[in-house]
Formats: C-alpha cells, sequence, structure tokens
C-alpha cells in the first residue's frame, strides 16, 4: 500500500539524561522576543537541542512591551532558578520571575531599576550573580543617560552611551539604590560575571562603533561589586560579537557569544583565560538562537524537565567499557627507536614499545611530539596507545606495511590487510589522547577506483571488487573486550576508519572523525559496530563520505552461518556532517540487529537521516530501535527503509564464461545461495522513533517492506519534518502517528 502522510502538529522534544550528575542548560530567546523563554540542552557544551520544538517555555507579560529578550538564569542559594530579561528596547525597567523546575513561573514582576533617572533611555541584558559572603544577589544591566559621561558620548550608535549598572536583593522585594558598576571610558554592554576561585570575571562587550570595536573582553575584580580592572584585549576575532556567557566544563572555560550581524553563535574555549581558542566550527545550536545564557541543571531535574520518550530501557545504562588499563608506567616509543619525520617506518619501534609495555604488565604507551609514519602496530592487553596533543600519526602508504589477518569485511569472513591500528584477542586496553592518526587514504581510494571502473564493472563483477580492492581500515577491535577509544581525531581513512567487530564492552567517546580533507574517498564508514555487544559510542564528531554510525551483522550465506548479532548499542549526544547515514542499520544484517538506542544526535547534511537496508539474500532481524531526541537539516531522506538496497552491489552473479572452479575462496562465499530462499528474508520491526525536528530535507520518507515481510510496528512520536517532497510507503503494518507532521513542498 502506498501512502502519503500528513498529521496534526503539536511540538514537543524530549531527552533522557545519560549517566552524568547534571546537564548543561542554555536559556535564550528568538525573533525581537515576543514569544518568550527557549531552553536548549547540551551534554558536551558542543552540540546543543532545542526543548519543547523550540517552542517557548514561558510568554512574557512584565513591561508596556512585552518582550522577553536576553535571559539569565541562575540557580540561587534558595535552590530555586530564578531569571531577568529585557522587557523593552526603551524602558527603565526589567523582568524577573522565578521558578522551581523551570515549567512553572511566580508571576512576572517589572523592577523598575531607572526609573530614578528621568532620561535613562533604557536597560538592556541583565544578568544575576549570587555573592555568597555578602549572602545576596546582584542585578546589573546596561543603560544610556543622556549626557552623563563625556567620554564615548559620540562614539556609539544613535547616541548610546551605556555603563553598567547594579543593585542587590536578598529576596526580590526590596533592593538597594541603583549604583555605578562599570566605567572605563568606553560604551560597554553585556556584562557577564564569573566567580574563579577568590577572583571575579567580568565577561564585556566593547560597544564603540567609531572606531568600530564590537569585540568580547573581559575584565577582573576581588569583589563582586567591583572595583573591576580595564578590560582586556579582545577576545573575539575579527567580527562584531555581543552577548557573552560563560560556561565551566571541566577544567574548561567555554565562552558563547552572539555574531549576530552573521546570524550565527560562536565559541572560544581556554583551559587558564588566557589563550584561547576558536571552537565555532564545534557549535550546534538551535536556529535563530539569540542572546541568552547557560547554566546546569541535575539529570534528575533534566528528566522532569524533559522525561524520556519511549519505555526506560533498563540495559541502557549497563553499556560501554567495564574497566581501562589501570598502570601509570610510561613507554616512551623514541626510546625504542621511533623517528619524527616524514619517511622513517616506526612501526617496529611502535610495537616494541607496545609488547614490552604488555610484557611489564600494562602502561602507557606514547611519542614525544612530532610526526610519525607507520604500518600497521597492535595493542596489547593492559596497554593504553595515548596519542597526545603534537603527536601525529601518518599511515604508511605502502601495502606492504599492512599484513593479511584473518578477519570479516562487509559481511564476509576472509583475509584482509591489517588496520593501522589493531586490537585483536585483547583485554582491557585503550586508544586515547588529543593527538592525530592521519591514515592519508587515497592511495587506497585510487586503487579502488581504477579497479571497478576499468576491470570489474565493464565484466559484470560490481558485486565483488568492494572485496578483492584491498582497503587499509583505520582502527580495527576484533574479538575484544574491555576496550576504550577516547579522544583521538582520524582523518582521511583509506575503508571503513573504526571498525568493532565480534567484540563486547566497548567505549569510543569523543571521536573526531574527518575524513573528506583529502578528497571523498569510497567506503570510509565513520564508526562500523559489527556483531557487537555493549557497546556505547558518545560524544563524537564525524564528517566522511559513507555510513556515518553504521551497525552491521554478517552478510548472506556467510553471515548465516556466523550468527553473531549486534545489541545493545547506546550511540548518544553525537553530530554527523556529511556521509551516508547519521544512523545506518545493515545492510549486513543476517546476524540480527537489536535493542539500539540512539538519541541526542545531529545530522547536517547527511544523506540520510536514519536508513535501515538489508536485502533478500541477508535475512536477519532489525527490531527493538529507539530513535530520539534527533535534529535532522539538509539530509537527502529524513527516514530510508528498504529491504532492496543496491541490487548491483547486493546481489552476486558469476558472469558467463568465468570457470566457477578457478575463482578466489571469497568469491565462492559471496556466490553460495541461502537455502530456503525464504531464510534470506529480513525483517524489520518494533522500531520506535520519537522527538525529531527536521528541516531543508530533500524526501520526507522512503520505506518499502516486502508483501511477505511488512515493516511492522513502526511508531513515530512528536516527528516534525519539512521537506521537498513527501515520498512514499509500502507494505506496512502496524504503523502509528502520534502528534507528528510530515510536510512537503511538493505533493509527490
Amino acid at each position: 500500500m502506498m501512502r502519503n502522510i500528513l498529521l496534526l502538529l503539536l511540538l514537543c522534544n524530549a531527552a533522557i539524561a545519560q549517566r552524568t550528575d547534571s546537564v548543561y542548560m542554555f536559556a535564550y530567546f528568538k525573533q525581537n522576543g515576543q514569544d518568550g523563554l527557549h531552553l536548549a540542552f547540551s551534554h558536551d557544551g558542543y552540540s546543543w537541542n532545542a526543548l519543547k520544538g523550540d517552542s517557548s517555555f514561558l510568554t512574557p507579560t512584565a513591561g508596556k512591551d512585552k518582550l522577553m529578550r536576553d535571559p539569565c538564569i541562575i540557580r540561587g542559594a534558595d535552590g530555586k532558578f530564578h531569571m531577568v530579561w529585557t522587557v523593552s528596547w526603551n524602558e527603565q525597567s526589567i523582568g524577573y520571575a522565578s521558578s522551581t523546575d523551570l515549567v512553572h513561573w511566580s508571576p512576572q514582576q517589572d523592577i523598575p531599576v531607572m526609573a530614578h533617572e528621568p532620561s535613562a533611555r533604557n536597560c538592556w541584558a541583565p544578568e544575576l550573580t549570587y555573592d555568597p559572603v555578602k549572602k545576596e544577589y546582584m542585578i546589573y544591566w546596561a543603560s544610556t543617560i543622556p549626557g552623563r559621561f563625556k567620554k564615548g558620548d559620540t562614539a556609539g550608535d544613535d547616541k548610546y552611551n551605556h555603563r553598567m549598572y547594579y543593585v542587590t536583593t536578598k529576596d526580590f522585594s526590596t533592593f538597594s539604590k541603583t549604583k555605578l558598576l562599570y566605567d572605563h571610558d568606553f560604551n560597554v554592554i553585556d556584562a557577564t560575571i564569573q566567580p574563579n576561585g577568590k577572583q571575579y570575571l567580568m565577561f564585556l562587550k566593547d560597544e564603540t562603533r567609531t572606531p568600530p570595536q564590537k569585540n568580547i573582553r573581559v575584565a577582573t575584580a576581588q569583589k563582586l561589586a567591583g572595583p573591576y580592572t580595564k578590560p582586556s584585549a579582545p577576545l573575539t576575532g575579527n567580527y562584531w560579537a555581543e552577548g557573552p556567557t560563560v560556561l565551566k566544563a571541566g577544567n574548561k572555560w567555554i565562552m558563547y557569544f552572539d555574531k549576530y550581524t552573521q546570524h550565527t553563535y560562536g565559541a572560544l574555549e581556554s583551559t587558564d583565560l588566557q589563550s584561547w581558542t576558536d571552537v565555532s566550527d564545534r557549535l550546534v545550536m538551535p536556529e535563530g538562537i539569540r542572546h541568552g545564557t547557560v547554566f546546569t541543571i541535575s539529570a534528575a531535574e533534566f528528566n522532569r524537565l524533559a522525561p524520556p520518550a519511549g519505555p526506560r530501557l533498563e540495559w541502557a545504562d549497563k553499556v560501554g567499557a567495564t574497566s581501562f588499563p589501570s598502570s601509570r608506567k610510561i613507554f616512551i616509543a623514541n626510546d625504542y627507536g621511533a623517528v619524527s619525520d616524514t619517511t622513517t617506518i616506526n612501526t617496529t619501534f611502535i610495537q616494541r614499545a607496545i609488547d614490552d609495555c604488555a610484557a611489564k604488565g600494562g602502561g602507557i604507551v606514547t611519542l614525544k611530539p612530532g610526526t610519525y609514519v607507520t604500518g600497521s602496530v597492535f595493542i596489547k592487553s593492559n596497554v593504553n596507545f595515548r596519542i597526545d596533543k603534537g603527536v601525529t600519526l601518518l599511515g604508511s602508504q605502502n601495502f606492504a606495511d599492512y599484513p593479511d589477518i584473518d578477519t570479516r569485511i562487509a559481511g564476509i569472513e576472509m583475509r584482509w590487510p591489517a588496520a593501522m591500528i589493531n586490537m585483536l584477542d585483547v583485554k582491557n586496553a585503550a586508544l586515547t589522547g588529543e593527538g592525530v592518526i592521519n591514515a592519508r587514504g587515497r592511495f587506497c581510494w585510487d586503487k579502488y577506483w581504477k579497479m571497478r571502473k576499468e576491470d570489474y564493472e565493464p565484466r559484470g563483477l560490481r558485486w565483488i571488487v568492494d572485496y578483492d580492492a584491498k582497503r587499509v581500515r583505520t582502527v580495527l577491535v576484533q574479538r575484544s573486550e574491555d576496550i576504550t577509544l577516547k579522544g583521538i581525531t582520524i582523518k582521511n581513512a583509506g575503508f571503513w576508519t573504526v571498525q568493532l567487530l565480534y567484540s563486547t564492552r566497548i567505549t569510543a567517546d569523543g571521536l573526531v572523525i574527518r575524513n573528506n580533507e583529502d578528497g571523498k574517498g569510497p567506503s570510509t564508514d565513520g564508526i562500523d559496530v559489527d556483531s557487537s555487544t555493549w557497546v556505547l559510542i558518545e560524544n563524537c564528531d564525524i564528517d566522511c563520505n559513507d555510513d556515518d554510525f553504521c551497525l552491521k551483522a554478517g552478510r548472506d550465506w556467510d553471515g548465516l552461518r556466523v550468527n553473531k548479532p549486534t545489541e545493545y548499542v547506546v550511540i548518544r549526544n553525537c553530530i554527523a556532517r556529511k556521509g551516508g547515514g547519521l544512523l545506518t542499520l545493515g545492510s549486513e544484517t543476517s546476524g540480527s540487529i537489536r535493542h539500539v538506542l540512539a538519541e541526542n544526535l545531529i545530522g547536517k547534511g547527511t544523506g540520510n537521516g536514519f536508513h535501515i537496508k538489508s536485502a533478500v539474500t541477508r535475512g536477519g532481524i532489525v527490531e527493538d530501535i529507539h530513535f530520539r531526541n534527533i535534529t535532522l537539516d539538509s539530509v537527502g531522506n529524513a527516514f530510508h527503509f528498504t529491504m532492496n538496497w543496491n541490487p548491483s552491489y547486493s546481489y552476486s552473479k558469476l558472469p558467463e564464461g568465468m570457470d566457477a572452479a578457478s575463482i578466489p575462496a571469497h568469491w565462492k562465499t559471496m556466490l553460495q545461495k541461502v537455502e530456503p530462499p525464504e531464510k534470506g528474508i529480513p525483517h524489520f520491526r518494533n522500531i520506535y522513533i520519537s522527538n525529531i525536528k527536521a528541516t531543508g530535507v530533500k524526501r520526507v520518507i522512503s520505506a518499502h517492506g516486502m508483501e511477505q515481510s511488512p515493516l511492522e510496528n513502526f511508531h513515530f512520536t512528536d516527528v516534525h519534518i519539512e521537506g521537498n517532497t513527501k515520498g512514499e510507503i509500502e507494505f506496512d503494518k502496524g504503523w502509528q502517528f502520534i502528534r507528528s507532521t510530515f510536510t512537503a513542498k511538493q505533493e509527490k
């Protein structure tokens, strides 16, 4: 049955807090602030998702203009959330309200903090900071009093010449007299104050227009009310910035700001408050976000604010590695002969360090800062191969440096080159650090395209060229347990970037994958979970040229023979920038894929948002899949479900005239028929999709089951997709849509 879908719109967004003690929150406004308070959340401080479908949590009623711009929320000493905001462009008051849960708010107050100055033009961007010494709150904002300050009086926009003012209060009922907080002879707005030990940091905007500044600086004081120093040199770059807000995340400070002339947000990061790094390219913010503030709530508070969609998955709290190499003894590969240059092959020297480390009970293998060329190295049990910041590993471009091993590739067990970094049959091992692995995979890409275009496709052998063109994976974890991959940046994979094969208890945390820097190589998947279990993937950022996060379980006759499922997998707080699919299940489904939770993900420009693919020779069951709290931007298909994927690749046939007796063993494996044929029919069922927002989509949905195997029990809750074409659904059974809308520009 073919049908289009158009359902009732009710914006709602939800998420489940993970095994963390706190969740980062961002309070902000949109447009002119007329609809009120918006909230977004993040688990890493970089990828932010709007709550409640980016609809308002509180409609403004304070002030004559009834706006809610520049909302600032803090948690008070009383445990409540206290908020102040700009009520108007030109009134002499600010707004205030409090809440215990961010949903139910006290009556809004209009506090006339500048009413004693009849000529005061405005009260902009108020903020709150609690003073634990005086046990009181300080509210501070920017105002212009015409003629009050000569310096800067002609250097602002529209004759504005702001200074920072403040009042204090213990109960938000009675307030001190308004006082001047900051005046260093220039036009200043948007101050936000953060405690740092015994010191206070005031991040502020230099609003000077002539000569143009429009940048963020910082001043310091020993007391909350000052006096504050002259401002530092600009922290922000050659662009106009305003509305700074600062998050302390572990040992890092992240300063967010509104690049208001560019209609986007930026961020700087520092560990010492002296040296700042621009991390704007890592930032993903809700569309249209304007000046706001960051704060923190507990996981329990977050779950009450945004309860989980669908059933609670008890198993989801149990995934990931359960141990980590404990020895802190350092083994430096340079002491074993490793040389930093771009020509020396350091494989033997690095392996000696790893082997010695393992023989002595484990520890950490490192390299001195530099660049090192290597072929295949093999991490051993109890070893943490730590690639530190300043270290780059370059993959050898000689296939001879990657020895063949017994492994599985694209669902078939066969001999294939070892990866650049391997963990084979090990326990309690890790690959960590802030360094770079550049596989330099173009030599593999060129080999593949030459074989495919000039030889295999003309001979009708498209189905086997991917297996004959032996290319190098970057990281392989095979038949291993309690493995941690953390923090590494991986570039330009020759084939799959990270493959987790026949393994259990794996954590992949904070991996950055950039496979398109040297071009667009074929089959450069991001992370492939292949017949593995109890896997946690979080905080990863992938830009590749095939499936970004992909789950597999064997192919056709060989996959059914092995019959190992992929199950109990959590993928969360990740972003996919390019690639075949944000989340892909298949096409290798023979061993079955089940018990998967993918949440808090962002897809920007991927070919598919959620892709389940198989073929009529694969078999297996894809079931109990939870895809929730997802933002999709400019993807090809929001949803793509097919049981007949890529026939020229999926179905093997030996061309007439070829001698079946003389072909390689893996060709024979690929040609082995699945008997009876019904065993090759895949089944997709019990799929739960909720809290999805997608814009700029080419096609909303393409869903094709089979008459003998319908797409069964797909549940869509609070799913809102805007696309160019709607697409189609064929052979479905038991589908349910709740508060969801699929809309398209074209009726097709």
